[in-house]
């Protein structure tokens, strides 16, 4: 998995440094997230960069990228959970061409949550920026029920 691979990577020395010294989230990652990278604006840019400014304030982001691989436990449990969820309304608004979640992905929530109302969108992982109009929709749909 591309994703287990990238997190034990940044989740390393290489990926503390690249995240203290380079803003590698902000300035590599982020980016890449989008289907469309015209819709990252420099002010949608900047409202990223904000909380990382300096390289001191770095650390959370790196354990971020680090713990995303790291936690699989937790995320085992929280599936394992998921029976909470069955008969709750349940709307999933899926950027297509999200680089992290793929549509096998979708399928196993699909197939966890059969009710669920599912919208997929031409968009990347940042899904409220690229196509906020579309999530404004569904949210008011969900909100409506």
């Amino acid at each position: 998995h591309a994703a287990r691979r990238a997190s034990r990577l940044l989740g390393g020395a290489f990926g503390r440094g690249l995240y203290r010294w380079f803003n590698a989230g902000v300035r590599w990652l982020l980016p890449m997230a989008f289907a469309d990278r015209k819709r990252l604006t420099p002010a949608m840019r900047r409202h990223y960069e904000g909380p990382f400014l300096h390289a001191r304030d770095r650390f959370a982001a790196w354990i971020l990228a680090r713990e995303l691989y790291g936690s699989n436990a937790f995320y085992d449990e929280v599936w394992r959970d998921r029976a909470a969820l069955a008969g709750k309304p349940m709307r999933i608004v899926w950027g297509t061409r999200d680089p992290a979640f793929r549509e096998h992905h979708l399928a196993r929530w699909m197939e966890a949550f059969p009710n669920a109302t599912v919208r997929r969108v031409e968009v990347g992982h940042f899904v409220q920026e690229e196509a906020p109009e579309v999530l404004r929709e569904e949210v008011a749909r969900f909100l409506a029920v």
